[in-house]
């Protein structure tokens, strides 16, 4: 059972059905739905529907639509764009996020292939790549019963040129994490598994290494 579901349950144990559609938002032993229309609808569709709140299908119903909210399932799309302008080597680009944390950021053939300081693809991936396993590490702990104190990754991206085109053909992180009293069994094992199921790992046709060191802090 879920952290969500305990709290639910018990609430949904102490349900009792209102007399009227129109005392619905009023009713003293309803969940709390705050904003959430889709839990409100829920209520109203089981009362026109004429269910008992008591039923056990009725409560899974309601469970699985107040754990949807609880826990980050399901499928979610994120966005960014790019605008490039001129020729390859004269041209120049920005790069635009969604949630605006970049915003017409440049780019250009010389931040990418040659000295110039400024963001490019790679090194977007290799930011990419060392925040999504620093998650996923974080989570393969706590799934042991381990909880970091800080985890630090750096992800170094290889971007080679093939008798086919250029290529990102590796991916290295470098991860120090710091866990008093941790089991280093456990620490190695954890870190595996962060590394072949981190999802931007999984994306990456690409070799991915790893060094990974645990600090016992103090």
């Amino acid at each position: 059972m879920s952290r969500c579901q305990r709290p639910f349950r018990q609430k949904v144990s102490r349900l009792s059905r209102p007399s009227s559609p129109a005392r619905i938002q009023n009713w003293p032993g309803r969940v709390k739905t705050g904003n959430d229309p889709l839990l409100a609808c829920d209520h109203a569709a089981a009362f026109s529907a004429n269910q008992s709140l008591r039923t056990k299908s009725f409560r899974r119903k309601l469970a699985r639509s107040w754990n949807s909210r609880c826990d980050p399932v399901g499928t979610m799309k994120r966005k960014a764009s790019a605008v490039w302008q001129g020729g390859l080597k004269d041209g120049r680009g920005t790069i635009s996020t969604e949630s605006g944390v970049l915003s017409d950021v440049g780019y250009s053939f010389a931040r990418r292939f040659e000295s110039e300081p400024g963001t490019n693809p790679e090194e977007l991936i290799a930011a990419a790549h060392a925040s999504c396993f620093s998650m996923a590490l974080s989570a393969q702990l706590g799934e042991a019963g381990l909880t970091p104190q800080r985890i630090e990754t750096t992800a170094t991206v290889t971007l080679e040129k093939l008798p086919d085109g250029f290529s990102v053909t590796a991916s290295h992180l470098d991860v120090s994490v710091t866990m008093p009293g941790a089991d280093a069994g456990k620490f190695n094992e954890a870190a595996k598994k962060a590394k072949e199921g981190c999802p931007i790992s999984k994306l990456l046709n690409a070799k991915i290494t790893m060094d990974a060191r645990l600090n016992p802090g103090s």
